[in-house]
């Protein structure tokens, strides 16, 4: 999972800019710590964030032993990593990855639409790679 910009994200903190980050955790939630990821912030980038491999954008994930490829999901949370609103989310989605999963070792880029308080904000552009083991 590569993680590249987001845009027109929830602004959190009125009085200053954000540092955002990606969360990302695979669905089913479950124990292992590989099924589970971050970049690092985007320093003051508010509501238009852009990661790179400085922000280490580039996160590998585990997916969950013993799930159906059609129950595989993932949670992207976008969320603010500076004070006072720290780990406030700012946009989130959580999307199947079956279609991935058809397309192994392709790398498909898509944008993935985020909702805040169950209203649309924004959206986040990701680059996905499904590689089995």
């Amino acid at each position: 999972m590569e993680c590249l910009k987001a845009y027109k994200l929830q602004q959190v903190q009125p009085v200053q800019y954000e540092d955002p980050y990606v969360r990302l955790t695979m669905l089913p939630e479950c124990d292992d710590p590989a099924a589970q990821g971050q970049t690092l912030p985007d320093q003051d980038a508010g509501t238009t964030p852009h990661w790179d491999k400085k922000l280490r954008n580039k996160v590998e994930l585990a997916c969950p032993q013993d799930t159906a490829i059609r129950e595989l999901g993932l949670r992207i949370e976008v969320v603010n990593a500076k004070p006072p609103k720290v780990d406030m989310v700012m946009g989130s989605a959580e999307i199947h990855i079956e279609e991935f999963v058809d397309q192994v070792t392709k790398t498909i880029r898509k944008t993935v639409d985020l909702v805040f308080e169950e209203k649309p904000v924004g959206h986040i552009d990701l680059r996905m790679t499904f590689t089995p083991l």
